[in-house]
């Protein structure tokens, strides 16, 4: 759940540390594009422009970015099932080696005699609940597991939307408290921009290495890229970007597990300062819901008479009608002849 973005230190962090890699990965390109124009190419002057302009085009693909590393969109059927089940068989052992760890020490395997039960147990909160109250899969990468679980959070404990109420939280809450929790929301979307950025720079490489390996000159003059390494060494960085681009994304889930913790500490505290919800419900009531189940549902009926301008009335429905209706449309219904 993404924060409204404001100009400052936050933003500047979370652009120019992706806009720069990227910078760097695209200046040979932008420098023959620019010597070819007959155009000034100072890699002093060329770098801080491609940086901002970079670091701008990612943060502005931030939900694009966040759906592909949760495995939302963008992947292909059979890789998407590859890796909830390396996500499954994770979640399995973590459930198994809890239980290994509830047995008295003395009854415990040797390797597990050190490992305390705790440390499981909060490895164990990457994964939302299920209607059992068990920890469940519900994305194919460790990034979309997380988010789940504590975007979740709200509607396992409270049944409240997080989507509709968050901007409401957000906007509730005070500015210290806001500031606090967009820098540690910085830092976790810094990592995960740094770490598509490094992804995007191998496929750049590999592109440069094939300029190089080219046998022939092109028609109109032959390619000369500045600041390209000699073809092993390109081969060689474009390996080492993929790597890193891991590496970073793994470091990054400790900063989003820290940011989802104040996420769902969040949400607790500011129950008390959503005074509109008792407003809504009594309109819903009011246009024709079924007041107790209004009242037991108080989060869900204000979000759906609000967002979708829907109630829930009583009584019986005809076979194959919605449960839910306009108030405009249940009065035509219980009114028609």
């Amino acid at each position: 759940m993404k924060f409204p973005f404001e100009f400052g230190v936050t933003l500047v962090f979370r652009l120019i540390f992706p806009g720069l890699v990227l910078a760097v990965a695209f200046l040979p390109l932008a420098t023959a594009l620019l010597d070819a124009l007959s155009i000034d190419s100072a890699a002093a002057t060329t770098i801080p422009a491609l940086t901002v302009v970079f670091g701008w085009m990612v943060v502005m693909a931030d939900q694009p970015i966040y759906m592909l590393y949760e495995g939302r969109r963008y992947w292909p059927s059979f890789l998407k099932k590859y890796w909830e089940a390396r996500q499954r068989k994770r979640l399995n052992k973590l459930v198994d080696l809890r239980a290994e760890l509830d047995k008295p020490p003395a009854q415990r395997k040797p390797e597990y005699k050190d490992l305390k039960r705790v440390e499981v147990s909060f490895r164990m909160l990457d994964y939302a609940l299920d209607d059992d109250g068990e920890r469940t899969i519900t994305s194919p990468t460790r990034m979309g597991n997380l988010i789940d679980a504590y975007e979740t959070y709200s509607e396992t404990s409270y049944g409240m939307d997080s989507i509709f109420y968050w901007p409401r939280i957000w906007l509730a809450a005070d500015k210290d408290i806001r500031d606090a929790l967009d820098q540690t929301q910085a830092i976790a979307d810094s990592a995960l921009y740094v770490s598509f950025s490094i992804a995007c720079a191998a496929p750049l490489l590999l592109f440069y290495l094939v300029l190089e390996l080219l046998p022939y000159e092109w028609p109109v003059a032959p390619v000369v890229l500045p600041f390209v390494p000699p073809p092993g060494w390109t081969a060689l960085f474009a390996a080492v970007c993929l790597a890193m681009a891991y590496w970073v994304y793994r470091v990054g889930l400790y900063p989003q597990g820290q940011y989802g913790e104040l996420f769902k500490a969040l949400i607790d505290q500011s129950l008390d300062k959503l005074a509109f919800i008792e407003t809504a419900v009594r309109r819903a009531v009011n246009e024709g819901n079924d007041p107790v189940a209004a009242r037991e549902e108080s989060y869900l009926t204000a979000a759906r008479y609000l967002r979708w301008h829907k109630i829930k009335p009583p009584g019986t429905r005809l076979p194959g009608e919605s449960k839910t209706y306009t108030p405009e449309s249940w009065k035509k219904r219980t009114t028609a002849p």
